[in-house]
Order: C-alpha cells, then sequence, then structure tokens
C-alpha cells in the first residue's frame, strides 16, 4: 500500500512554473500510468518549456523521451535546466519528470480522484 509518509519522500524541484520530479517514486510512476520498458529516449530530442518572456532549456548531457505537451522523460549524465530569471537548476545523473507545476497538480488531483495510491 502506497502511504503518505512515501508521499512525502518525493523531492520536487521548482523553477518558476516548471517542475522536476525523481522519476524513480513509485507514485509519480503511477501518476503517469508508465514503466521503464516504456519508455523511449533519445538524445536528439531537445528539452525546452516556453515561458511567458524566456524559455526553461534544458541543456548538457541527457537523453529524452516526450510524454506530452511540455512534459518530458529525461535521463540525465549531467545537466542544468537554464533560465535568465529563474536561475539554473544543476541535475545530477539521475532520471526525471520535467513539466509545468499546473500540469502536475492537475494530474496528481485527477489521480486521487480515479485511482487509489495502492
Amino acid at each position: 500500500m502506497m502511504s503518505e509518509e512515501n508521499l512525502n519522500k518525493i523531492t520536487i524541484v521548482r523553477q518558476g512554473d516548471v517542475i522536476i520530479i525523481p522519476l524513480d517514486s513509485e507514485i509519480v510512476r503511477k501518476v503517469f500510468g508508465i514503466s521503464e520498458n516504456m519508455l523511449f529516449f533519445s538524445k536528439d530530442l531537445k528539452v525546452v518549456i516556453a515561458g511567458e518572456e524566456h524559455n526553461h532549456e534544458l541543456k548538457g548531457d541527457y537523453e529524452a523521451c516526450n510524454l506530452g505537451e511540455d512534459i518530458y522523460a529525461v535521463k540525465v549524465n549531467d545537466a542544468i535546466l537554464t533560465h535568465p530569471e529563474h536561475g539554473n537548476v544543476q541535475l545530477p545523473k539521475g532520471k526525471y519528470i520535467i513539466m509545468r507545476l499546473f500540469d502536475w497538480l492537475r494530474r496528481i488531483a485527477r489521480f486521487g480522484r480515479t485511482r487509489r495510491f495502492d
């Protein structure tokens, strides 16, 4: 069963209206309905999320998989999410979801209404 304690262990990093969520969390995989073998990472896909005035752009050594409009799964070796107003976010080696905060809140609310966490 997915306990509230496990939900509190998700570390979400915010850069303006964009968030970075570790993909190794069971709840994140459940919310997106994905498993590791469903992700097809490519070095050719660039991660850019348009902002109101400036873009959020991932730069460095990474592979990405598009999960929808402005939603990416990324496998990072060494990368930085850049934005001129919000500062840069260094991403250590790992797998992440990068998306807008509003879209995450909408997904988690819908997930909570339609599915159990266990």
